[in-house]
């Protein structure tokens, strides 16, 4: 077998024993595992990524927001990319970092526009800047464009309506 093959091979035992560790809720013992896989591959985008999640797990905003930067610049396929642009955008905000968080959702909205979970961290950090009204507006629609609850499909219209004019009193 080749030398190279048997590296990867133990690289990707490692990533899932470590995704396996932290699925379990073994937080710590993943981080020291993924901060090992990424000692041997610093460049591997996905090794980035879920070092970011892992202290974003821990509490550890500060750490996650270099590897998610760094995951993103390397390069991820779409499936990752579009969840790094919401923990990029989610940590900023954690952070007090709002209109970071801010640029950074709406890029990934740029790049990813029906992904749904951008919007929803998006309205949070809306919110976070006082801008309760737009936040409010893109929570409504989200909810009445993905709810399975018959109640609220009953009031769809309406409240697709009351998103743009929240303010309407008579």
């Amino acid at each position: 077998m080749d030398i190279s093959w048997t590296g990867m091979k133990r690289m990707e035992e490692k990533l899932e024993l470590a995704l396996k560790l932290k699925f379990e809720g073994e937080l710590e013992k993943s981080r020291l595992l993924l901060l090992e896989i990424l000692h041997d591959q610093p460049l591997n985008a996905e090794i980035n990524f879920q070092c970011g999640q892992i202290h974003d797990a821990l509490g550890l905003e500060e750490e996650a927001l270099e590897f998610y930067k760094k995951a993103i610049k390397i390069g991820l396929p779409d499936e990752l990319l579009k969840d790094a642009y919401v923990c990029l955008g989610s940590t900023y905000r954690v952070l007090g970092s709002y209109q970071k968080s801010l640029d950074v959702l709406s890029k990934g909205q740029d790049l990813f526009p029906d992904y749904r979970p951008l919007h929803i961290f998006k309205a949070l950090t809306l919110y976070s800047l006082h801008e309760h009204q737009k936040a409010m507006e893109i929570m409504l629609k989200t909810l009445v464009e993905t709810t399975s609850d018959a109640g609220i499909g009953n009031y769809g219209r309406a409240l697709r309506y009351y998103s743009e004019h929240l303010k309407l009193v008579k």
